[in-house]
């Protein structure tokens, strides 16, 4: 009888905590909360596992079994995704690249510079540092230095006043710590691929909490630039501030209709997918525009 009652007070505890724990996660949510999450945390509730282990990888004859060898062999399709022997010396951008470069391999063009560029340029202020850390997103996983953006939403004014500091020495020195380097790559095996292959798998980089603050504050300065110069074309929507691929799908649908209206019924329309887009994206070429727009930069160690 003693443990039979036992028994019945240990599952009620369970249940009781379960209970709250749910009710308590299902307060926390907000319009940011990623439905995924939502998931995996029903699937803990009924002890249902959502890790599952990369299996065996091959590549070039060989095979990777343990944890170790498997990170070596994604490491090194990685590597090779974005590396130099990538592109090919007769192409345009390349030959940009050179005509404009000095013997020694540094940029000699003469950046364009206005009052726009100035502004790119000075030291960041307490507002860019708080709508930077405002405007990122919850519940969202941390870099090595398990850094939450929750704690940097919380601190006090003059710890954010260091902050602050410590963001512009980097900005003026134009010189980032080790630490901003490194990342832990999580891969995440892509739909309806082949999971022995390393290929297979898409890395998500979890970087250091401080440096993606500072990258945020850096690309809306960026953004604002480019919008203000208009250097942005048109068409493009995606990447942009108000806009989305919706509105390219709306303009599509607009110009089917507009077809069918005039009774004419051949539309031509071509989709192309880049494939490995931002890993064979050549460094110079970009830096090398942003100095033809007026961008100046400075190189980071």
């Amino acid at each position: 009888m003693i443990i039979w009652h036992i028994k019945i007070k240990k599952q009620w505890s369970l249940k009781t905590e379960a209970k709250s724990s749910w009710e308590k996660y299902c307060s926390s949510l907000t319009s940011q909360t990623k439905l995924g999450a939502v998931w995996n945390w029903a699937r803990k509730m009924i002890g249902v596992a959502t890790y599952s282990s990369i299996p065996t990888l091959k590549s070039n004859g060989l095979l990777a079994e343990s944890n170790i060898d498997k990170a070596n062999m994604l490491a090194r399709a990685y590597a090779a995704t974005s590396s130099n022997n990538k592109y090919r010396p007769t192409k345009n951008f390349i030959k940009y690249i050179n005509t404009n470069n000095s013997a020694d391999g540094s940029d000699q063009t003469e950046p364009k510079v206005n009052n726009d560029t100035v502004a790119m340029n000075v030291t960041f202020n307490i507002n860019e540092l708080k709508h930077a850390i405002q405007s990122a997103k919850n519940n969202k996983t941390p870099g090595d230095d398990g850094l939450p953006y929750e704690m940097l939403r919380n601190l006090h004014q003059n710890a954010l006043k260091i902050t602050l500091d410590f963001y512009n020495e980097v900005w003026s020195e134009g010189k980032l710590s080790m630490e901003w380097h490194h990342a832990i790559i999580l891969p995440l095996v892509k739909p309806n691929k082949d999971t022995s292959l390393p290929e297979s798998y898409r890395p998500i980089s979890l970087t250091i909490t401080l440096c993606k603050v500072m990258e945020k504050m850096v690309a809306y300065r960026l953004q604002w630039y480019m919008v203000k110069n208009i250097l942005f074309t048109n068409n493009q929507s995606g990447f942009r501030k108000y806009r989305s691929t919706v509105d390219q799908i709306a303009k599509l649908q607009d110009k089917i209709l507009q077809k069918l209206k005039d009774k004419e019924y051949i539309m031509l329309a071509i989709f192309i997918d880049f494939e490995r887009a931002y890993d064979m994206l050549h460094i110079p070429t970009l830096l090398s525009k942003f100095k033809k727009y007026g961008i100046v930069y400075c190189k980071l160690d």
